[in-house]
């Protein structure tokens, strides 16, 4: 029997064995552990790319428009939906995970307690039964029939909310309050986050000296309370006399988590407020391509500029660490109008390593896509002119290892 299988090797004889090994042989381990080495690290820094798909839902049992207004993407129990109006009288319910139109609910429209006073412009998915539907000045809670069971004065709300920060009764009756595309329903059931603003920003010039968000919660008897958020328009975008940054002071936004994440159409920069701990904390979404920041004008529409950014609304996916922004480099002609050659990009950063992945998505001459929201660690788009009004088209982004 061997040394070896009758007892294991002291420490003493590794030193002395170590010693008699040739150079050579030390060398040939070393480039082997050295190889070793570098092929782990090499699997935790493989460089990302987007890879596109497509998927569809049908209508063909319907008759809706395609168009998708304003969706919104709801979070009720383990499921999420893709909720939008199919023109004015009614509202659509797809299930994302099926990638099917789960229901179709039809509104009307009069003087019947039981019926909407003014048009919808959006629809959230409050529960599995029940609606909130957006209008101009109210918001209307229905059921799945359709029927209001509920009439919300939101700007009751608004003023009183308004009044509660401090606000003066003359800078309250310029306030208006709606929500934006791209709003993701916060997880918790019944809270809806709403955007504070000016309606008549073309006259106005400085910077809005006011609270931007709202929570609307909505409780199982369909009360409502309006929050207002300590998030005013950031310092670093304040700007001369006499100067705007025209509608662009309106913050684009959606919600992962506690997370609320907002950004402006003229900069890169993207805010997160954590609406359990009130935690805040921003980014420099940067693109290689564009402006990073487009600077506040004279009382001229922007539409002059020959070239300029816009970013849509960031989205952040808390569990991987992700925030996608989508920039739009906006290329006009002598007349102001946008040309062909408008051009749009998709940016994913690590929050933690800080690397970025972009895409160019194409040139407006190509395909023009918008509705932009996060499902499943993917981000989705819809075509700005649907194909059919028979489906709606999704088009996903999805990063994976290159």
């Amino acid at each position: 029997m061997s040394r070896s299988e009758r007892e294991p090797m002291k420490s003493a004889d590794c030193q002395q064995m170590f010693m008699r090994m040739p150079v050579l042989y030390l060398l040939i381990v070393g480039l082997l552990m050295l190889g070793a080495c570098t092929k782990n690290s090499a699997e935790h820094s493989t460089n990302l790319a987007f890879v596109e798909g497509r998927s569809e839902i049908t209508y063909l049992d319907y008759t809706i428009s395609t168009k998708c207004p304003s969706p919104t993407i709801n979070s009720v129990g383990d499921k999420t939906y893709m909720v939008f109006l199919g023109g004015e009288s009614s509202i659509v319910v797809n299930d994302l995970e099926k990638m099917t139109c789960d229901r179709v609910i039809n509104l009307s429209l009069g003087d019947s307690p039981d019926q909407l006073q003014h048009k919808p412009s959006r629809a959230y998915m409050l529960d599995a039964n029940h609606y909130v539907v957006e209008s101009l000045y109210d918001y209307y809670v229905v059921d799945s029939t359709g029927k209001v069971k509920q009439v919300i004065d939101i700007y009751d709300l608004l003023r009183k909310g308004l009044q509660k920060a401090g606000l003066s009764e003359i800078a309250i009756e310029k306030m208006g309050i709606w929500s934006r595309n791209g709003v993701m329903n916060h997880p918790v059931k019944g809270e809806i986050f709403l955007n504070i603003v000016r309606p008549f920003i073309p006259g106005m010039t400085g910077y809005p000296d006011f609270p931007q968000f709202a929570k609307l919660s909505i409780d199982s008897d369909f009360n409502a309370d309006l929050e207002i958020l300590p998030l005013y328009f950031p310092a670093e975008f304040s700007i001369e006399k006499g100067k705007s940054y025209k509608n662009d002071e309106n913050p684009g936004y959606s919600c992962s988590g506690d997370w609320l994440v907002y950004n402006y159409p003229f900069s890169s920069l993207v805010f997160f407020y954590n609406t359990k701990t009130g935690e805040q904390k921003q980014l420099a979404a940067n693109t290689s391509h564009g402006s990073n920041h487009m600077a506040a004008v004279e009382n001229t529409n922007r539409g002059g500029l020959k070239k300029s950014t816009s970013f849509s609304e960031a989205l952040y996916d808390e569990q991987r660490g992700k925030l996608y922004v989508s920039p739009v480099i906006n290329v006009r002609d002598e007349a102001g109008k946008v040309t062909d050659n408008t051009s749009q990009y998709l940016i994913a950063y690590d929050m933690v390593s800080e690397e970025k992945t972009e895409i160019h998505v194409g040139k407006r001459s190509e395909r023009r896509l918008h509705n932009n929201f996060l499902y499943r660690h993917s981000v989705y788009m819809t075509p700005y002119y649907p194909f059919s009004d028979e489906k709606l088209d999704l088009v996903e982004f999805t990063l994976m290892k290159e």
